[in-house]
């Protein structure tokens, strides 16, 4: 048994934090990328009104990026610690997130 394994282990179990992700007005049509501390959680073209990504990342501070590559726009969001819903909004060219 040796101690690089158990390091293994203790990084699988990390604890995480859940967030659902709403994209709920302004966002049909786009082409639109998620990621959460530079990972990519989502990355497509939205075909609906509204959509649900739901995400589990290890417990930090989590930044949200949203990324929309055909109007050359990146917002950043800092999403709550205790992870939940979040719903992001996109009004004239501008997003906004509420969280719940």
């Amino acid at each position: 048994y040796s101690s690089a394994a158990s390091d293994v282990y203790k990084r699988q179990e990390e604890a995480q934090t859940e967030y659902r992700i709403s994209l709920d007005e302004g966002f049909r049509g786009d082409s639109v990328q998620l990621q959460i501390n530079d990972s990519v959680v989502f990355s497509r073209r939205v075909a609906t009104d509204s959509l649900e990504v739901v995400v589990a990342v290890p417990d930090e501070e989590n930044l949200l990026m949203v990324v929309r590559p055909e109007a050359d726009a990146v917002s950043s969001f800092e999403l709550p610690s205790e992870g939940g819903r979040v719903v992001l909004r996109n009004h004239d060219e501008t997003v906004s997130m509420e969280a719940f």
